[in-house]
């Protein structure tokens, strides 16, 4: 099966959601499926060669932005399945050309994306609720990690 793996920020930074991305994908590889990993988030890791890291910038350029987004497209359209890591803007258009391809959205909640941010703008509030609300109505099922 063909994944592809979209979390909204992947290592070098390092945190629970990333280090999840990281170690999911090592280990449907390792389970014979074909992985792909898709992330804004910009540098590299000393393990990007394990499975393909995708590192795709979404700039306030229109031209380059809408290279990226042919890019996504097209990375959507050639997997089974779209994996997001966190209910945030990755998964929202995720969803949107999982939905467009007829491919399923599955969404790992793991922290970003769950909650509002505290004392975060009132515009910044709303955008994250429509990325919230945008990708679990289009999530196909959901996976919740807890201790």
């Amino acid at each position: 099966m063909k994944i592809l793996l979209i979390p909204d920020s992947y290592l070098p930074r390092l945190g629970g959601g990333e280090v999840y991305a990281y170690k999911l994908g090592h280990f449907l590889q390792k389970e014979g499926h074909s992985v792909k990993l898709l992330t804004p988030e910009q540098g590299s890791w000393i393990h990007d060669d394990e499975f393909p890291v995708i590192r795709l910038k979404f700039p306030k350029n229109p031209i380059v932005f809408f290279s990226s987004l042919l890019t996504y497209y097209r990375l959507v359209k050639d997997a089974d399945i779209v994996h997001a890591i966190y209910s945030h803007k990755m998964a929202a258009l995720g969803g949107l050309l999982a939905k467009l391809h007829s491919k399923k959205l599955v969404i790992t909640e793991e922290g970003m994306g769950i909650l509002d941010i505290p004392g975060n703008s009132w515009f910044y509030t709303r955008v994250h609720n429509l990325y919230r609300s945008t990708s679990i109505k289009l999530a196909y099922r959901f996976i919740a990690s807890c201790r």
